[in-house]
């Protein structure tokens, strides 16, 4: 009786699945270091500088492209080419630094990958082209093209033409042609003052309705406050500005130094925390961007089951706190210009929050290093 009991037991115990549930095995990508600055380079000499990529996930990772580009990405190549990288593995890539003029150069190598974390990494690259052989005159036609315009004769036509359409053109207008009219065309000649008459109405008119809506382009929404707020998570434009475009992949891994200067760039600036969170929150202060009861569908977080950061307004349930703003909780973490003692406040969560640490709510965030990047966390512009 024993005997028979022993074997069942053990029968039983060989041909359960007791083991945990498989997990989906995905490929992660990381660079490392993850910004290369070459230094001073000869003009015509090349300057060389490795960065590590490697696969610190569970699959075979596809490479479909190592590619340099930015401002001046003529100054930088890569000849490495990489297809795979295995799980756990790393792969050197070689980038070269070739200034072709002198002073500081910029560009990026992009990797587009199948990682889950980080399908495009994005490496910022520096460099400043010098040339001790050069003689001092060598800047002298970059000179001469700058002080011709506003010095000597020799740049007489070109001064001449500016100060028509600046100066000279107001003095035959004025006399010629407008003496006789003088109230109508000074208001759009920027001297209000001459049409007191007609200045008073739409003056008064202008704080409260058109000056908000006139500042901000099509790109950006307008806030309470006046500012604009990016209506997308920032992506890369060809000039290494931040661009606010929809279904793009958000650009990553930036540090803070990096997206302000991507802002810069586009003529903006990096959003506050304070302005981030009125952006998310909108007029009516919500606690998530589509409202104040939690949504695990709404937008891209952990509950939504993406498991990636995917494209701009991908997701078009995820928008508010004001009309045409997309992705304010979830998909890419959003640092902001907020820091202090060498960390800078992040918001929004990622795809790989949930709603139990609170972080895709508008109101909640956490401190991140203000030098680092991270392949889960992107930004937004402001103005």
């Amino acid at each position: 009786m024993r005997l028979t009991l022993l074997v069942v037991v053990v029968l039983s115990t060989a041909s359960c699945n007791c083991g945990s549930a498989p997990t989906h095995a995905f490929a992660q990508l990381e660079v490392s270091p993850p910004s290369v600055d070459f230094g001073s380079a000869q003009v015509g000499q090349t300057v060389a500088r490795t960065v590590t990529l490697t696969n610190t996930g569970r699959a075979v990772a596809t490479v479909n492209a190592l590619t340099v580009g930015g401002v001046d990405g003529s100054s930088f190549k890569t000849l490495t080419v990489v297809s795979t990288v295995a799980a756990g593995a790393s792969v050197d890539v070689v980038i070269d630094f070739s200034p072709q003029a002198v002073g500081p150069r910029s560009g990026r190598l992009v990797i587009d990958s199948d990682a889950e974390n980080a399908p495009q990494l994005l490496v910022p690259l520096a460099g400043d082209g010098v040339c001790e052989i050069c003689s001092t005159d060598a800047g002298a036609p970059d000179a001469g093209q700058l002080d011709a315009g506003p010095t000597d004769d020799g740049g007489a036509p070109d001064a001449g033409s500016f100060d028509a359409g600046v100066e000279d053109s107001g003095v035959p207008d004025a006399g010629p042609a407008d003496a006789g009219q003088p109230d109508a065309g000074q208001p759009d000649a920027g001297q209000p003052d001459a049409g007191q008459p007609d200045a008073g109405p739409p003056d008064a008119g202008a704080p409260d309705a058109g000056a908000p809506d006139a500042g901000c382009p099509p790109d950006m929404a307008t806030l309470q406050s006046g500012g604009c707020v990016d209506r997308y998570e920032a992506s890369i434009g060809a000039g290494g500005e931040a661009v606010s475009a929809p279904q793009v992949l958000p650009w990553l891994s930036l540090t803070t130094a990096q997206a302000q200067t991507a802002c810069a760039l586009a003529g903006k600036h990096l959003c506050s925390e304070a302005e981030w969170q009125g952006a998310c929150s909108g007029p009516q202060g919500l606690l998530y961007p589509y409202g104040n009861t939690y949504s695990g569908t709404a937008c891209n977080g952990l509950d939504k089951g993406l498991a990636a950061i995917v494209p701009t307004a991908q997701v078009m349930t995820c928008v508010g706190g004001y009309p045409g703003v997309f992705d304010m909780s979830g998909n890419a973490y959003e640092r902001t210009a907020t820091c202090a003692g060498g960390t800078c406040r992040i918001r929004g969560g990622s795809y790989r929050s949930s709603s139990g640490a609170g972080l895709l709510k508008c109101t909640t965030g956490f401190d991140f290093p203000e030098g680092s990047g991270d392949p889960a966390v992107g930004f937004r512009c402001c103005r």
